[in-house]
């Protein structure tokens, strides 16, 4: 028995390390497809469906800061020159500041942006500890942040916003980051958020209840119930808002963006659904238990139990399905 046992390990570790060996060899022949591929042949590539198939499966992270970057476009035209100037700009009004008496800098809308980023960069991805104050990507994610409010001064700087950034400087240089950071956030779901357009916003919320209620009709009953009390803005809008960047950790937030930089603002609502069905039966207590998860203070613990990055893009693929066969998905 003891030497049925020990064979019997024998196997499993080398099962183990062969599933291992698969899956560095999967990584690596990703990493020449989108690196030999498809980064250099950009727009015959993209005219091929099949290409689809291969964000859905993941972008590796040696290649996301290039393929995100190319994916979300620069319809507003921005240059490495516009984030000095923008960055400059900031770094301009903040040298003021000190000059400023304890009631002018009380009235200053930079002042508070300033003061607003220097208190949440040091919270992004708390877990990994890579913007903790001294950090080289703490000062880069703070520059970002500066100038993304000098360029957007009819805004300024919104919370949330500084993980979304905080994605975009883990994968690109600063100017890049920047570039993206403003090209995402001028597309119309972000945008709605940004500047606070409750009609658009509505229309987006909209969107998700009717998803919801076809794919999880119980859910979507409790969820919307008076009984329950939630108004659908103190849920959705933390996901959304953010990118699902306050909830999901950063490696499956990064494999949903792969898709949504290519798919655009539909995905999110696709991904809305797939979230909450991997957290649906949790989801069916008191409006604070509710929140607890899905609110802005959500617990970290309850968002580690999604399951594995596939499992998530599986179940964000099937919110999709609107009918039994791949067609109706694939019009999405």
């Amino acid at each position: 028995m003891m030497t049925y046992a020990l064979e019997v390990d024998k196997r499993r570790a080398a099962k183990q390390l062969e599933d291992i060996e698969t899956e560095r060899g999967s990584k690596t022949s990703s990493e020449r497809l989108w690196e030999d591929e498809v980064l250099p042949n950009w727009d015959s590539v993209m005219a091929e469906p099949r290409t689809r198939e291969l964000w859905w499966r993941g972008v590796t992270p040696k290649n996301r800061g290039a393929v995100w970057v190319k994916a979300i476009g620069n319809d507003l035209e921005l240059s490495g020159g516009s984030y000095t100037c923008a960055l400059n700009r900031s770094k301009a009004a903040f040298d003021k500041f000190s000059a400023m008496s304890g009631d002018e800098i009380s009235r200053s809308k930079e002042a508070a942006w300033h003061s607003a980023i220097a208190r949440d960069v040091p919270t992004v991805f708390p877990e990994l500890g890579i913007f903790a104050c001294g950090s080289p990507l703490h000062d880069q994610l703070k520059d970002v942040l500066c100038a993304y409010a000098a360029y957007r001064s009819d805004v300024g700087y919104v919370y949330g916003v500084h993980l979304i950034a905080g994605l975009l400087v883990v994968n690109s240089t600063p100017a890049e980051a920047f570039i993206a950071l403003a090209n995402i956030l001028n597309r119309p779901l972000p945008l709605a958020y940004l500047v606070q357009d409750r009609a658009a916003i509505d229309r987006w919320q909209s969107m998700v209840l009717t998803t919801l209620k076809h794919k999880l009709p119980a859910l979507h009953e409790h969820l919307t119930s008076e009984k329950l009390g939630l108004c659908a803005s103190q849920w959705l809008e933390p996901m959304l808002s953010t990118l699902f960047t306050r909830h999901a950790d950063p490696d499956t937030a990064s494999r949903i963006w792969d898709v949504y930089v290519f798919e655009n603002d539909k995905i999110l609502i696709r991904s809305v659904v797939g979230l909450l069905s991997r957290l649906e039966s949790r989801l069916y207590g008191s409006k604070e238990e509710v929140l607890s998860i899905l609110g802005w203070e959500a617990d970290a613990n309850v968002w580690k139990s999604i399951g594995t990055e596939d499992e998530v893009m599986r179940a964000v693929r099937e919110a999709g399905r609107m009918s039994g066969n791949d067609n109706a998905e694939r019009r999405k």
